[in-house]
């Protein structure tokens, strides 16, 4: 059965509203009360033209899999 899951991503200066946005899904029900992940990401993964050694740092935000969004 097909289900729809969100994945939001916030760099580390938008921490505060990641967090936020985490309690209140989780207190809608839509995501656990884990906290959001800490994702570390190469800038040259996407882009070759870019430094190699600089790297972003976000807090990756991933609701339940829902299949009532279809």
């Amino acid at each position: 059965m097909d289900s729809v899951r969100f994945s939001i991503e916030q760099g580390v200066k938008n921490s505060a509203y990641i967090h936020h946005l985490n309690i209140l899904l989780h207190e809608l029900g839509y995501c656990s009360t884990v906290t959001p992940k800490l994702v570390v990401k190469s800038e040259s993964i996407n882009d070759k033209r870019l430094d190699p050694t600089l790297t972003r740092y976000n807090y990756r935000l991933t609701t339940y899999s829902f299949t009532s969004f279809l």
